[in-house]
């Protein structure tokens, strides 16, 4: 008929279409498709493995049932138009609950396997009855499969265990509806609202009994929820296009000038009062500026400690220098005793200051304390501070503080706010220059494309490690930590879902699902190239066996938590925190951390590791906590394993506001214990120490308001804004 019609309207036959017949004369040939790939995919080598597999076990990929016009002829019928209108209905009632029933629900009927199933007295004994439903699809090699009764199986099943099922489930599709076509529907008793009916009890009906491949034990456990995290927010085309003119040199050399200007104008200033130095010191690190002033800094506060000794007086303002000079010696690493509180107190006591500013130094001090008695008094100082000074990353408090001086326009110095503005942007135009290089690397694993239920927070992971190292000179060091983080979160939402991971051998993986498969080496293939990195920067012994021992060791820690939910055991919070401290990350980062940024790898470097082994314990127990008291609420919706909170609700059968106060109160415990071994350590390892304990400062950043990994649209997007992308102007 299309020949005919083209004939009609002057087509000449063996010669080309278009007005001068210049057409093709041959048609398009197309190359056939191999394996299971579309026209024109070019498939990568993992791809290509991934359809051999799937190729040599017969597997068939889920598709829709074919149109029912094209499928089957369509019958004659001499009825009434009436007929032929609720003929058309039915059919196309049929394809909807059809492909509802087989594309839509996925319903299986599942091969043979093995199982390890109490009741499965024989080989082939069977254990339950089909069919199944697919209730969610994980990347290629796991299902979760349901009943038609709503009841769901316990556990992940292996992809392979039911590669058989959507082409035997077909054929069964295609009978029924030929039966319903040639057979039922030509009589006048079926009509268009008994169809689902049918479909339902063909259904329900089939039923055939064969082993389930499963590893799951007959006991009793919580319902399992697979992990709803929104999706990546970030737009990776935009953030590659960032720039800033502060990458300039020239606003480097104009920094030099203004810091050579403020040196001068101040530190050099013998009338300075000791109240006015330490106010200035003061406001030098809150504006991002001690690099600039070290050596000023540290010969100012030398001849402060000094005055302190010597002066003993009980005024307001010598009260509030005090108060601000303890804070500032206790946060630059020096020895300043409690005793020199003493003053504030009176002989029961009680807190004799009034005075706001004062009162306000003494609690951000008392934050910095070591010893068992703790000088705050709620009576006094209740938690007025949502989240004080000292658990904060300094960097990201900058832009505010800059912003609050600004408001203060009879105190605020312009020459220190132009040089602390400048030194923002500077530092920004370099961060967003490794952020570019972290989102290239990014898009070159593509894993999440593989694992799409796991989380894609490049971007957060980059605003974490900036939170630990935000100095320019440490860009390598940021780029390993952004992999690194970005890795945790991945193989921690995969432990969710599968197993072990706790082998670090890439020929020995081939056993595992295929989402674990890729997960291990994309983490062999990361760390590998970390450790040559740092091997050409820092020169020295190879990082790499103490980088795998620490991911083994961080893996087996979530390892046992998985185990903790499967056998539906709650530890104590005391068993919990034993292994909690691990699977937290801290110890995982704290050694990349001190690998990134020292000198040289040399046994020197371990030793360092060793001697801040209690710095590392407890700020992993507030990293720990932290995630905690962000995360537990949405975790129990999830089904995820327990958290402190639940741990200790269960152990003391406490409500969950008593034991949130209980773990606040360890969080501050760990906070004194790291000050105390902090104040223990020299000064060298002290300025290398110090980005460890950063990393519990960031805990309290992404988790004092929720989920901040979880959650990107709230306060971290806005952090990520303000501190990463929009310049000060």
């Amino acid at each position: 008929m299309v020949a005919k019609e083209m004939i009609r309207h002057d087509y000449k036959p063996g010669k080309g279409l278009g007005k001068s017949l210049q057409g093709i004369v041959e048609p398009i040939t197309l190359t056939a498709s191999e394996k299971f790939f579309g026209v024109g995919f070019q498939p990568t080598p993992a791809d290509v493995r991934w359809a051999d597999d799937r190729k040599n076990d017969g597997w068939v990929l889920p598709q829709p049932v074919s149109y029912l016009y094209r499928t089957f002829v369509k019958p004659k019928y001499n009825e009434e138009e009436e007929h032929k209108a609720i003929m058309t209905e039915g059919i196309e009632e049929i394809y909807r609950a059809m492909r509802k029933i087989i594309y839509e629900d996925h319903m299986v009927q599942q091969g043979e396997g093995t199982s390890t199933i109490e009741e499965a007295k024989e080989k082939f004994a069977p254990n339950w009855k089909g069919p199944y439903i697919i209730r969610k699809i994980l990347p290629r090699e796991a299902l979760y499969l349901g009943d038609i009764k709503g009841n769901d199986l316990e556990a992940a099943v292996n992809a392979d265990a039911v590669k058989r099922s959507m082409r035997y489930l077909r054929n069964k599709a295609d009978f029924a509806i030929r039966s319903l076509m040639l057979g039922a529907w030509a009589s006048s008793s079926v009509r268009s609202n008994s169809v689902v009916e049918f479909l339902q009890n063909w259904h329900i009906g089939f039923e055939e009994t064969q082993k389930v491949h499963s590893t799951t034990k007959k006991q009793s456990r919580p319902e399992r929820k697979i992990s709803t995290y929104k999706p990546n927010i970030w737009k990776y085309d935009h953030l590659l296009t960032l720039t800033s003119e502060y990458s300039e040199e020239k606003y480097k050399v104009e920094v030099e000038k203004i810091k050579e200007e403020l040196s001068c104008t101040y530190f050099s200033n013998s009338t300075i009062s000791p109240v006015d130095l330490l106010e200035l010191i003061d406001s030098i690190d809150k504006l991002g500026l001690s690099c600039y002033f070290e050596v000023e800094t540290k010969e100012a506060l030398g001849k402060i400690i000094m005055s302190v000794k010597t002066n003993s007086s009980s005024t307001e303002e010598d009260l509030y220098a005090t108060a601000l000079c303890f804070r500032l010696l206790r946060e630059h690493g020096y020895h300043a005793p409690q005793d020199v509180l003493k003053d504030f107190f009176d002989g029961k006591g009680k807190l004799k200051v009034s005075d706001v500013k004062t009162l306000l130094e003494l609690l951000e001090g008392s934050y910095l304390s070591m010893e068992d008695y703790t000088f705050t008094n709620k009576e006094y100082l209740s938690n007025s501070l949502s989240c004080p000074f000292a658990w904060r990353v300094k960097w990201y408090a900058v832009r505010r503080h800059i912003s609050a001086q600004e408001l203060e326009c009879n105190n605020a110095n312009p020459m220190l706010l132009k040089l602390a503005k400048l030194n923002f942007n500077i530092i920004q135009a370099t961060h967003q220059q490794d952020l570019k290089h972290v989102l290239r690397w990014w898009r070159n694993v593509s894993i999440v494309e593989d694992l799409s239920f796991t989380r894609d927070r490049i971007v957060e992971s980059f605003f974490c490690a900036v939170g630990v190292s935000s100095e320019p000179q440490h860009g390598s060091m940021r780029i390993w930590l952004t992999k690194v983080i970005e890795l945790v979160l991945i193989i921690d939402d995969v432990y969710d879902i599968y197993g072990s991971l706790a082998k670090w051998d890439p020929n020995e993986v081939e056993g595992l699902p295929e989402c674990m498969q890729i997960c291990f080496r994309s983490l062999h293939d990361t760390i590998e190239e970390i450790s040559v990195e740092i091997q050409q920067q820092k020169g020295g012994l190879s990082a790499l066996p103490y980088l795998k021992q620490v991911w083994v060791n961080f893996c087996k820690a979530l390892l046992l938590e998985a185990t903790w939910y499967h056998k539906g055991h709650i530890p104590t919070l005391e068993e919990y925190l034993n292994n909690g401290w691990i699977s937290s990350s801290g110890p995982l980062l704290s050694f990349h951390v001190i690998f990134g940024l020292t000198n040289k790898i040399t046994k020197e470097t371990l030793h360092l590791y060793e001697d801040c082994r209690e710095t590392i314990y407890h700020t992993s127990v507030v990293i720990r906590l932290c995630n905690d008291q962000g995360t537990s609420a949405a975790e129990l919706e999830r089904g995820d394993v327990a958290s402190s909170i639940l741990c200790y609700m269960q152990q003391e059968n406490v409500l969950e506001d008593v034991a949130r106060e209980h773990i606040e109160s360890i969080i501050l415990d760990s906070w004194k214990k790291i000050n105390y071994h902090f104040n223990t350590l020299s000064t060298s390892q002290q300025k290398l120490v110090k980005h460890v304990i950063n990393e519990a400062r960031m805990a309290h950043v992404m988790y004092q308001f929720g989920d901040g990994f979880g959650v990107q649209d709230g306060e971290t997007r806005d952090q990520v804004l303000f501190n990463l992308v929009h310049p000060i102007t």
